[in-house]
């Protein structure tokens, strides 16, 4: 409610940013969808790339206080995390036996369940003592985080494959 206050708009606007974050989703899955084959190459690498730009744009929509830039944000949003995602999924589903998959996404989602609960808690207490904007900034960096593990493991396996190209 507050981020509405901050763009000086009606409560409708929640429907136009949640479009826009649906519709950068859906062209986000046609983008990744046409590089496929680019991102099957360079897993670790488009999750940290996808990453990045969430990072960024959920940052700047954070920050923004004009509600064209904050649809067009949350319109870029969508293949920032796509990208990401498609890579991790795949990531998963080719460095993963296929047998232990179920086990695997089902520690996930449990996982994810009680990270998601959490951080609800932990949202919910910022909005409350340090305001909205706070809460997209926390996200941003949070996101930004994983994307510095993210070129930590892109560098790892980099030294990983020249160690066994040296053979």
């Amino acid at each position: 409610m507050f981020m509405i206050f901050l763009l000086h708009k009606g409560d409708e606007w929640w429907g136009y940013i949640n479009a826009s974050y649906y519709i950068g989703t859906i062209a986000g899955g046609l983008i990744t969808l046409y590089m496929a084959k680019t991102i099957q190459k360079n897993l670790i690498l488009s999750m940290a790339t996808g990453s990045v730009f969430f990072s960024a744009f959920t940052f700047l929509y954070g920050m923004s206080s004009i509600p064209g830039l904050s649809l067009i944000l949350c319109v870029l949003m969508g293949p920032a995390y796509q990208v990401r995602d498609v890579a991790q999924q795949t990531a998963f589903q080719t460095n993963i036996d296929a047998t232990l998959l179920p086990k695997v996404y089902a520690s996930r989602n449990v996982l994810l369940s009680t990270i998601s609960s959490l951080s609800i808690i932990i949202v919910g207490a910022i909005s409350e003592y340090a305001g909205i904007r706070m809460v997209y900034l926390f996200g941003a960096g949070l996101i930004c985080l994983s994307t510095g593990l993210s070129f930590v493991l892109l560098k790892t396996k980099n030294k990983e494959n020249s160690y066994y190209h040296s053979l």
